[in-house]
This record gives C-alpha cells, sequence and structure tokens, in this order.
C-alpha cells in the first residue's frame, strides 16, 4: 500500500474480505490469506496517518482494526491510532475454532511486531485460562505491548462466579444478556469481575489496566476502577447490521468514571 491510499479505503477492503454478514454475533471472522495482506495493508495505512508510531490501546483477534478518534490525513498534531485486538478462545460459528482463533492470534502478532506499533491484547476470560495463550502472550509481546480484559463472558467464567449458564451449549454466547454484563444483576456483575481480576493476577502478576468490550455497564466498570485501577475502557458507539449486530448510541459510563472511552468502529 502506498502512502496516497486514504485509510478508509484499506479499513473498508478489511471489513468487506473478513465479514460474514450470514453469520449472527459480533466480531469479524477470520478470512483467506486475503485477509491477512489486508490486514497488513491497514496497519500500513494507520501507521501513515499517525506519521508517529501508533500510541496506545490498542484489532481484534477477527481482523478488526479500532481507530479511535479518526482524522483526515491533513489534520493537525496529535494524531492517537489504537491497535486493538481481542482474543476469544473459541466461536460455534467456526469448525475447528481453537486452532483457527489461536493461528490468527499468532500472525497477528508476527503481523503488527515488525512494525514496532504498541498494540492491547485484549483476553477473554477463557483465552486468558488457556496455557496457549499464556505462554504465546507471555513469550511473543514485547514491551510496547499491553495485556487487558475483553469483557465478554464465556461459560467458564459465569461458571467460576457461582452464576447458571444461560447460554446455549457452547462456551461462548453472543445474545445481548448473556454474552455481555448488563444481563447480570448488579452483585453478579461484581462477582464476575472478581473471578477475573483474580485469575488475571495470578497468571500475569498484576491486574490490567484497560478493559474492552461492544458495550459495558457502570456497574462493572465502577467495580473495576474502584477495586481494581482500571485506567481506561473502550467500546463500539455504533455499528449498524456490520455482521448481523447493530449498536446505536455511546454510553456515558466511562466518562462518568473519569476514563478514557469510545472506540468507535
Amino acid at each position: 500500500m502506498t502512502s496516497g491510499v486514504p485509510w478508509r479505503r484499506a479499513f473498508g477492503e478489511l471489513s468487506r474480505a473478513a465479514g460474514c454478514p450470514r453469520h449472527r454475533g459480533p466480531g469479524l471472522l477470520p478470512g483467506s490469506k486475503r485477509v491477512r495482506s489486508l490486514f497488513l495493508n491497514a496497519i500500513l495505512a494507520v501507521r501513515h496517518l499517525a506519521r508517529v508510531p501508533a500510541a496506545a490501546v490498542g484489532g481484534g483477534v477477527f481482523a478488526l482494526l479500532l481507530a479511535c478518534g479518526a482524522v483526515a490525513a491533513d489534520a493537525v498534531q496529535p494524531r492517537i491510532v489504537n491497535l486493538y485486538n481481542f482474543i476469544r478462545n473459541s466461536d460455534s460459528r467456526l469448525q475447528n475454532s481453537e486452532e483457527v482463533l489461536f493461528n490468527a492470534t499468532r500472525q497477528q502478532i508476527e503481523l503488527i511486531k515488525p512494525t514496532h506499533m504498541p498494540a492491547t491484547w485484549a483476553l477473554q476470560y477463557d483465552a486468558l485460562i488457556n496455557p496457549r495463550y499464556q505462554k504465546l502472550l507471555k513469550e511473543q509481546l514485547g514491551p510496547q505491548d499491553e495485556i487487558a480484559a475483553w469483557w465478554e463472558l464465556p461459560r467458564q467464567l459465569v461458571q467460576k462466579a457461582g452464576l447458571k449458564w444461560r447460554g446455549h451449549d457452547h462456551d461462548w454466547d453472543w445474545a445481548a444478556n448473556i454474552g455481555f454484563s448488563p444481563g447480570y444483576a448488579p452483585d453478579e456483575r461484581r462477582k464476575l469481575v472478581d473471578v477475573y481480576m483474580a485469575d488475571f493476577k495470578e497468571i500475569f502478576g498484576y491486574y490490567p489496566k484497560s478493559v474492552g468490550s461492544w458495550f459495558i455497564d457502570e456497574v462493572t466498570l465502577e467495580h473495576m476502577v474502584g477495586k481494581y485501577g482500571i485506567v481506561a475502557s473502550c467500546n463500539c458507539k455504533d455499528q449498524v447490521g456490520t455482521d448481523g449486530y447493530t449498536l446505536i448510541g455511546e454510553t456515558r459510563t466511562a466518562r462518568q468514571f473519569g476514563i478514557t472511552a469510545g472506540i468507535t468502529a
């Protein structure tokens, strides 16, 4: 990709190649070698847009690139671009999904590492407790990378918190009242946070500094900020039928607690 190609075109091509509109649920599914190529092209476009190594919490195991505060190429400084990689352990929409998603994550690291751009790798709980991901991130990430929390709620986390799994017969359910925190009572939300944070600290030796989700509630964020020191949160402001999922409007909860929020897809 040449520097003259607009960054929006790179993201658009990537989304069209990776997306599977026939599937329900949030997140783009891994695609062909073309998706891998477009992913790298989009990274290069982001780097050109920023004109400096990308700063910050950084696109997803499903090759989703997110730009925060996107600006035109001729906008004034500062230019802040975020690469954000969320990691799920499995996906019922894919055959052999654990291998597919693990290899996708490994290849994303290989693609991003030579650029020396900071990136965030946000772990859903089922990936957090998988020793393969623990080993991969500990051995392959550099000092410019961040390991964060991805706040979709798989069966393993729900059951370890002593709650009943209400989803379908898979470890991850994309329904809003099952796979996301607003579907649980306030005390249940705090339990889910406590279980996740305890295991994260046992594995990595510290608590994550940021959390991401398609949407998240104020009780969860308040608990994460007050008890565990979360300083940043990202969410999807708007998407209309991108992959069968529609979200409209930005939540005010993150700003309410004085933390950074609102990564726009």
